[in-house]
């Protein structure tokens, strides 16, 4: 702020539009929302660029920040108007319009404010509405952040409504963000501690560098004086030289050793699990050998019960573990069980009714899915091998 105040906003502004933004952040954070709005209305007059419904929902943090609520529901109310006729264009050409992301942070913030006045209904109108992006999956870390944080909001409001089984819902999901959230941090943290341990040896072999160099440097000048001590001077260097290098290989080759030999000692399968595979894995074997996937009526929260898990927790595991949702990992079983008796004879209906499946419709998307191919044409490129005996009796 002090850089930019001082060589002027608006000149760094004509090549850096994104500086207004910037400050305006820079100020609501200091808590003088004021000169935050002052800027956020100077990309409303001068630029008129960008996203009306995310400068209006930044405008409505500055309120919010005041404790200012009507002037909050102001700016809300246009950013949600147009968004509302955004969906109503997309509607139009048969594409459904999600709630945007960035709608998350101001209303979450609104609600606890209408919480802390005694306005329990309008608080609970403000987080329902933004309960989606709570839960929507991301691999954006900042927004994970942002959905830790409105979780514990919800959470909040939920005891202190009594909502207790809700509360812990959200804060259970809230913690398998956070476990992501740190999982990413320390590989962040990881690769930085690599980078500056890259350029320390940077560094210390450029000093070597300096160093031999400047040490060439004062044998030239001494050879002028001298030319039989320069000639057993570098002679002596050189051959200190060759012994640390010589050192210094050995060294690193124990350490590359001692690497290989830890990391084969250490196999990726006897790794520890984390407790989001463990529960996987638990799930998997648990209908796999119980075949609980040709029940047509399994469901998330049926199988949750019987893991004795909270089943927000069970979805969000099969999803990072398997990479699909319930109902398509549920599937891939009976699709699988399917392709076993797929040459029996049956009729397909019967095998599809038989696996599990609610309808035949069912079966044939999910089988187009899985496969690549619909069951006749599956049938034709994978025909019944016939049996030896068979043949020679015809």
């Amino acid at each position: 702020m002090n850089y930019t105040n001082e060589i002027g906003v608006d000149s760094i502004a004509l090549f850096i539009p994104s500086v207004y933004p910037l400050l305006s952040t820079c100020y609501l954070e200091l808590q003088k929302p004021d000169s935050a709005r002052f800027y956020l209305t100077k990309i409303n007059q001068k630029q008129k660029t960008g996203n009306g419904m995310i400068l209006n929902c930044n405008i409505a943090d500055t309120y919010i920040a005041e404790h200012n609520i009507d002037s909050a529901l102001i700016f809300l109310d246009k950013a949600m108007g147009e968004f509302q006729n955004q969906a109503e264009r997309l509607r139009k050409n048969n594409i459904k319009a999600s709630l945007p992301f960035y709608f998350l942070s101001t209303y979450s913030s609104l609600a606890t404010l209408y919480q802390q006045s005694g306005n329990y209904q309008q608080a609970k109108n403000s987080f329902v509405l933004v309960e989606p992006l709570m839960k929507k999956t991301t691999n954006d870390p900042g927004r994970m952040e942002k959905q830790a944080k409105a979780l514990i909001l919800y959470s909040s409001f939920c005891r202190a409504t009594k909502q207790y089984e809700k509360a812990v819902d959200l804060l259970m999901f809230r913690d398998s963000l956070q476990q992501i959230i740190n999982k990413a941090d320390k590989e962040r943290e990881s690769k930085n501690f690599i980078s500056r341990l890259q350029i320390s040896d940077l560094e210390h072999q450029n000093k070597l560098q300096e160093t031999s160099l400047a040490n060439s440097h004062r044998m030239v000048v001494v050879s002028t004086a001298c030319a039989v001590l320069f000639f057993f001077f570098i002679c002596a260097v050189g051959y200190i030289c060759y012994q640390r290098k010589k050192r210094l290989d050995v060294i690193m080759k124990q350490e590359k050793e001692a690497e290989l030999l830890e990391s084969s000692a250490t196999p990726e399968k006897e790794k520890s699990l984390t407790p989001e595979e463990k529960l996987y894995h638990a799930a998997y074997e648990k209908v796999r050998l119980q075949k609980l996937y040709l029940n047509k009526d399994i469901r998330l929260k049926s199988l949750a019960e019987m893991l004795k898990t909270n089943h927000t927790y069970l979805s969000s595991c099969i999803n990072t573990c398997y990479g699909n949702n319930y109902n398509q990992w549920i599937n891939d079983f009976r699709i699988d069980y399917l392709l076993g008796r797929i040459h029996s004879g049956k009729k397909l209906s019967d095998l599809a009714e038989e696996a599990g499946f609610a309808s035949t419709d069912a079966f044939y998307r999910n089988f187009k899915r899985k496969t690549g191919l619909t069951p006749n044409e599956y049938l034709k490129q994978h025909p019944k091998k016939q049996n030896p005996e068979e043949t020679v009796l015809r």
